[in-house]
């Protein structure tokens, strides 16, 4: 990972902290990148923040979590234990580092922390499974069961635990407990796309073809998603001869998941089984680049660029190949044919003469075939992700069956900071920045004109853009934004009325997650030029995701009170919380502020509005905001108001369709939302299955 220009953060926090560090303000800046999903930036924010007060646990405690969700679990380990150095009371500590220990393989490890963690908060259906799990993994079934059987006796409907343990009864080859499981999870839930996904891989395993793909069809349906079923369909597919049906799954795997080893090799091996070679190199070359000790690739490749006319390229994979398989038979042949072909007839003698000693030796010394091998030999069209046996270059890649097992575990980790009810829900607001997602060919609403001409007269650092979608900022980036801070500060030094540098800035501090700071930037933007109208698109948008990160907050803290309450007595370093009417009067008061809030939001809306009536996507914000407040029909007139001055506008058609539905108007929100798929919002189909039922 690359670092960031340390004297550019500092020349940022001068900015806005002054002469001297503030951790608070700092730490509170990485917690509202790490829950916003910039985990790269958050690390950096909480390295400052050691760096100044290295006696606190928090920013420890954050970065471990920040490197958990950038899967650097080995960190993530470490900075746990230094976090419970400073203070060993806190729960999230524990599940944290046992939730890394669990993904090292280090199970043992996972179970002493969420054992620990038991002691201070035991009704942490979060460490409890993932304890359960951990036993599993550990091969301990007994104690997993237990486990599990625990959380269903105390909460008979919860169903991760029928989930986990039908998973565990699986991995233990019991696949009628794993079924009656599942069957007990659909009877409670008929939309858990995970229960059909570990139903089809029990089907799959009993040799139940079509019905393990009935199950994948529904869990793709309710999950669309979700890579793995779809790599898992194109198996069942290709074991019943569906080849354009597998191609068409590994395709839209890839679209998910491009770096799908699994899902590029199969499509690669396909790709050759119907001729399109060049595609097949491409898919092969990307296999390799990957993992470039996959020989079973590479003689693919090898294979491909013979047929293609790159013979020098196949002789150097052939080569790498026979390199490591020394008494590989097919290798040598192909070898001397394309040698033969480059006019090398010598080296074509010598390794037609090769392959055929060695199949001469192999012929005195072959063991009798079993009844076992010709069955493998016959009818199996596929081989584990670990069977490296070259021989079986030509069949399709399953995922191992411990790797199987695993994924259909659901080991729970959230931290705290980045916790959010993401079921069911709008499809996000529209702001302006930088950046958009890579590959993001969704049709963007209705530019704004002013924008256009700022662009036009090149005021910015940077090309301004109409999204929807966060983007994880990568190290360059962040060290774009703070040469680019600096720059806007030099700007406004020398003209405190710039108002593209107070704009440009001000999207900068956005994407670094320094809300505060943006905020500031867009109501001094606001008291020079009150018409200037991108600025009420993104003062709305910081002062949307401030209420959404402090809302979090509130609703962590009073989890956490909640659960700490009877341990507050024994353990001082948790502070504990009794449900009082004060605190319920507490409650209501911070539902109106938080309403209150959001009608500031309105009203900046409303200025876009008032100042351009045809800029559709602030209709479309401005719903957003009244379906949070409860007033759908305010919603609704305005998704449709979004909708006419833009008729191929997606997300208004699924946010009109959802906020129909829980306006109590179920048949016109389903037609909503049927459009919202036929436009390209899959999530669209497993709302109206949820609904129609």
């Amino acid at each position: 990972m690359r670092r960031i220009v340390w004297g550019l953060l500092f020349s940022l926090f001068s900015l806005s902290l002054h002469a001297q560090l503030n951790t608070d303000r700092v730490l509170s800046i990485g917690r509202n990148a790490l829950y916003f999903e910039d985990y790269v930036l958050s690390i950096q924010y909480f390295n400052q923040v050691i760096q100044a007060k290295p006696y606190l646990y928090e920013p420890y405690y954050y970065r471990g979590i920040a490197k958990v969700l950038l899967e650097d679990y080995k960190g993530a380990e470490e900075d746990c234990t230094l976090a419970l150095e400073r203070n060993p009371f806190v729960v999230g500590v524990y599940s944290c580092r046992g939730y890394a220990r669990q993904q090292l393989g280090n199970y043992a490890g996972a179970i002493a922390d969420y054992s620990k963690g038991l002691e201070y908060d035991p009704v942490n259906n979060q460490l409890w499974m993932n304890r359960g799990i951990a036993y599993a993994q550990n091969k301990e079934y007994d104690k997993a069961e237990s486990e599990f059987s625990h959380l269903i006796s105390r909460q008979p409907s919860y169903v991760p635990a029928y989930l986990n343990r039908s998973a565990m009864n699986l991995e233990n080859k019991d696949t009628v407990k794993a079924l009656q499981d599942i069957d007990t999870v659909l009877k409670m839930d008929k939309n858990s796309s995970r229960a059909y996904g570990i139903r089809a891989v029990i089907l799959s395993h009993k040799g139940e073809l079509s019905s393990a793909l009935v199950d994948l069809n529904e869990a793709i349906r309710l999950d669309p998603r979700n890579a793995g079923y779809y790599i898992n369909r194109g198996i069942i597919r290709y074991r019943l001869n569906d080849l354009r049906g597998t191609m068409n799954d590994y395709d839209k795997a890839l679209n998910l998941d491009p770096s799908n080893l699994i899902a590029l090799f199969n499509r690669g091996l396909l790709r050759s089984m119907v001729g399109d070679n060049n595609k097949a190199i491409e898919d092969f070359d990307k296999v390799i680049c990957l993992e470039p000790d996959n020989y079973i690739a590479i003689y693919n490749r090898a294979l491909l660029r013979s047929e293609t006319g790159d013979q020098d390229g196949a002789i150097k994979d052939y080569s790498t190949v026979i390199k490591k398989y020394t008494d590989f038979v097919p290798a040598y042949y192909a070898r001397s044919e394309a040698r033969k072909k480059m006019n090398d007839l010598r080296g074509a003698e010598i390794d037609y003469t090769t392959a055929m000693t060695l199949e001469m030796n192999r012929g005195k010394n072959a063991p009798k075939k079993t009844e076992e091998t010709e069955k493998d030999d016959a009818d199996d069209k596929v081989r584990e992700n670990s069977d490296q046996n070259i021989g079986k270059f030509n069949r399709l890649v399953v995922a191992d069956n411990e790797d199987e097992s695993k994924r259909n575990y659901s080991s729970e980790y959230r931290g705290r900071v980045q916790n959010r009810n993401v079921s069911i829900g709008l499809q996000p607001s529209y702001f302006l920045s930088w950046y958009k997602q890579e590959n993001d060919l969704r049709h963007v609403p209705y530019y704004i004109g002013v924008v256009e001409d700022i662009n036009k007269k090149n005021s910015l650092n940077n090309y301004l853009l109409l999204t929807n979608r966060d983007i994880t900022l990568t190290s360059d980036q962040v060290s774009e934004r703070f040469t680019s801070i600096d720059y806007y500060s030099k700007r406004i030094g020398a003209d405190s009325t710039d108002v593209s540098a107070y704009m440009g800035r001000a999207v900068d501090f956005m994407l670094i997650q320094d809300l505060k700071s943006a905020l500031e930037d867009c109501n001094t933007l606001v008291r020079i030029d009150p018409d200037y109208l991108p600025v009420y698109m993104n003062r709305a948008l910081i002062l949307s995701k401030e209420l959404e990160y402090a809302n979090a907050m509130k609703q962590n803290e009073e989890e956490e009170n909640a659960a700490n309450t009877l341990q507050s007595l024994d353990f001082p370093g948790i502070k504990g919380s009794k449900i009082t009417s004060s605190r319920l009067k507490s409650q209501a008061d911070d539902f109106r502020n938080a309403n209150a809030e959001r009608w500031k939001i309105v009203s900046d809306y409303a200025k876009i509005i008032s100042l351009d009536p045809k800029f559709v996507t602030a209709y479309y914000n401005r719903a957003n905001i009244y379906s949070e407040l409860k007033e759908y029909q305010r919603a609704i007139d305005d998704y449709t108001r979004a909708i006419e001055l833009d008729p191929e506008f997606a997300e208004a058609y699924f946010n009109r369709g959802l906020t129909r539905v829980l306006a109590g108007k179920g048949k016109e929100g389903i037609a909503d939302l049927s459009k919202a798929g036929e436009l390209g919002i899959p999530e669209a189909y497993n709302i109206i299955k949820r609904y129609s039922e």
